[in-house]
């Protein structure tokens, strides 16, 4: 198994050298509707009686969710990316940005409403995956939320995509891996999975306790 520190310098690599690609690629209507509903229900879940929700998008790329929430809930994620081009991105389009990683994050202890996390999931080895879980649910308040969307699939290790220069690293789950180790963190709320023709997509979210 590769090391954290080659993990995160290959991520960064490939996803800078392909931000400006990756933010213009065609998504399928019928999966950019299922991520949409997955986020409605996110939003609907989070805790009440906060006048300011604080939300945090870990690995928001380009930051296309975080847009969404914003226009339309009016609520404004910030942006965690390992990529400063991604972050880049995000910044041209008013989000606020951080550098980072998840397994270490400078928030306080219960000081974010919510955590939801697009397809970042995938580039965390298993191995890592319970202590990022506890430091998600450190800075996370009593009942706030954390949603996990992926790709459905089995094993772990470095792919070079076609459309990507560099290879980068993949963790994929199936349905139950998923839930059980979430769960371990987590009280299971909602699970949802997509049929899609190159990868099937599955969603999970949790309440803190």
């Amino acid at each position: 198994m590769p090391n954290k520190t080659e993990i995160l310098s290959r991520l960064i690599e490939s996803y800078d050298h392909s931000a400006q690609e990756y933010a213009g690629a065609d998504t399928p209507e019928r999966v950019t509707q299922f991520i949409a509903e997955q986020l409605d229900f996110f939003i609907s879940q989070l805790p009440s009686g906060f006048s300011n929700q604080r939300v945090l998008d870990l690995g928001s790329g380009p930051g296309d969710a975080s847009v969404y929430l914003k226009e339309k809930f009016g609520i404004t994620p910030e942006c965690v990316d390992i990529s400063p081009a991604m972050l880049e991105l995000c910044a041209s389009k008013g989000l606020p940005i951080r550098q980072g990683d998840f397994s270490n994050l400078p928030d306080a202890d219960e000081s974010v409403t919510g955590v939801f996390m697009n397809f970042s999931f995938l580039h965390i080895p298993k191995s890592e995956i319970p202590e990022v879980l506890r430091e998600i649910n450190r800075v996370i308040c009593y009942e706030g939320v954390l949603q996990v969307t992926l790709f459905e699939g089995q094993g772990e290790g470095f792919e070079k995509k076609t459309k990507y220069l560099h290879p980068r690293f993949f963790s994929y789950y199936q349905q139950t891996e998923l839930r059980d180790i979430v769960g371990e963190q987590f009280e299971i709320i909602r699970e949802a999975r997509l049929e899609n023709r190159q990868r099937n997509l599955l969603s999970i979210t949790g309440k803190a306790s």
